[in-house]
């Protein structure tokens, strides 16, 4: 007859942890990270209300 058996292993886990500290150049790269990332999302905020302004400036200026 076919079955199926599970197997669960219940043993705890170790988790090593050792302190490193970071090196300056992965320090430079994580700061250009989040100023590039500062600044694509502005443009992007930027842009699109940008456009909405100038859609609605169209708008009013044909009704006009």
């Amino acid at each position: 007859m076919p079955c199926i058996y599970f197997n669960y292993n219940i043993d705890g886990h170790a988790v090593h942890i050792y302190p490193t500290s970071p090196t300056l150049s992965g320090f430079l790269i994580t700061l250009c990270a989040i100023i590039g990332g500062t600044f694509t999302i502005a443009s992007f905020i930027d842009n699109a209300l940008d456009t909405l302004i100038n859609d609605r400036r169209k708008q009013y200026e044909l009704v006009m």
